[in-house]
């Protein structure tokens, strides 16, 4: 697995780079303007184009080589950065370039995490599928999870240009090691003797007869969608009690629990081999959401915020491991671009919720309101306890959510890791 080493290393920094990048100019939104919708909607830009490539990236992951695919995707993501530091030292960033620079952005990761999943798998012997799911998940992290926390640390130290200065030389050094990669012998996918739009669709028709993996797409895509919520969130939440600085710091110990769980699988120490290992873990995140906000204190809402994460990234590692047995490697880069827009297009819909539904919640727990005398005793009294209301409501829908789909008899019969075979499409 050194040649997976290899690229993981340059695809974390890439992956961080592009994450700490995205945080960082949408805190400089919510900061310039105060408004809880327009940093909501920075995030639905930097998620919603990538999912509607989706399907056209992963024809191309399946019809070029993986490493010219992610080259492209890092290039790509670099030349944005590029670009954003330019419009600052020119004086000319606004929300309109960033939500545009994030649609771009988007569109690099929708070409780069489906071409590594699928080179990955053909890097990885088949006995060591855990670990390699664990390395994913690692990469995943940084992209999704832990860039806050790291954006956060930067922006209070850096500032903005250090920031994205950093986030541009993450990408280079991804591009460096992509160059020194010997490419793996290519992959017969077949693709090229139909047309480029049918294949578009072949993932979609694939997963159509596999009760597993529809039921397993749901699953993702409701955790998804209040992982989306607490993103969004949980920014305007802690600042409701606590300094810039130190929001930073609660983020990023909040978030190296995906960190750490995603070490533990990568290196054997936990298995991760059932689709029944999900149900635990799923309490447990649903919990942690549930009481994170209860109290208006920075370490109190960290410690939770570290259990939940920790339960996302073996969710996400369990799930990881159980589509690279499923899918065969022919078609991956389709399949696995199918599973990302499906899994995740919940995500810009808890951006666009989250929007008005803080704005909602922001007001209802202030003094004098109907709220105040029942849930006050409860969550508090004052600015910002209506978000920590809508959190705990989010957890509890979670709770429920997890516990219906998990009991699905097609979800609790997906057992051994055996290829779902190309045919009968």
């Amino acid at each position: 697995m050194r040649a997976l080493y290899t690229v993981l290393s340059g695809q974390l920094l890439s992956a961080l780079g592009s994450a700490v990048s995205a945080c960082a100019l949408n805190w400089w939104i919510y900061q310039s303007s105060g408004s809880v919708s327009r940093y909501a909607l920075a995030f639905f830009f930097t998620a919603l184009p990538g999912l509607l490539l989706a399907p056209v990236a992963g024809v191309l992951v399946d019809r070029y080589p993986r490493r010219n695919v992610m080259f492209a995707g890092a290039l790509l993501s670099a030349l944005v950065g590029v670009a954003m530091l330019a419009l600052l030292a020119a004086g000319q960033l606004s929300a309109a370039w960033i939500y545009a620079g994030m649609g771009v952005q988007s569109c690099s990761l929708a070409l780069h995490l489906p071409a590594f999943q699928a080179l990955a798998r053909q890097l990885t012997p088949p006995e060591r599928l855990g670990r390699s799911a664990g390395l994913l998940q690692l990469a995943e992290a940084c992209s999704q999870t832990l860039a806050p926390g790291v954006a956060g640390l930067l922006t209070s130290t850096v500032g903005l240009p250090g920031t994205l200065t950093l986030a541009v030389a993450g990408n280079g050094l991804a591009l460096l090691t992509l160059a020194m990669l010997k490419a793996p012998p290519a992959v017969v996918a077949g693709t090229a003797a139909s047309g480029f739009w049918q294949e578009c669709g072949f993932a979609f028709r694939y997963l159509r007869g596999r009760a597993a993996l529809l039921r397993l797409l749901a699953y993702a895509a409701g955790m998804n969608f209040v992982l989306g919520m607490v993103l969004v969130l949980s920014t305007p939440l802690l600042l409701s009690f606590t300094s810039a600085r130190q929001m930073g710091l609660v983020l990023s110990f909040g978030s190296t629990g995906l960190l750490c769980s995603s070490l533990l699988v990568s290196a054997g120490l936990i298995r991760v081999d059932g689709i029944a290992g999900l149900k635990p873990f799923s309490l447990m995140a649903s919990l942690c959401v549930g009481l994170a906000a209860l109290l208006p204190s920075p370490w109190w809402f960290a410690g939770f915020g570290f259990c939940f994460f920790f339960s996302i990234g073996m969710i996400n590692a369990t799930t990881m491991r159980f589509w690279l047995a499923q899918i065969p490697a022919e078609v991956q880069g389709r399949v696995f671009s199918a599973r990302r827009l499906v899994s995740l297009s919940m995500l810009p819909l808890a951006y666009l919720a989250a929007g008005p539904l803080g704005h909602l919640f922001q007001g209802a727990l202030l003094p004098g309101t109907a709220l105040a005398a029942s849930l006050g005793p409860v969550f508090g009294v004052g600015p910002g306890r209506g978000l920590a209301l809508l959190l705990t409501l989010c957890g509890g829908a979670l709770l429920l959510f997890s516990t219906v789909c998990l009991r699905h008899p097609d979800l609790a019969k997906a057992g051994a890791p055996a290829a779902f075979p190309v045919h009968s499409t």
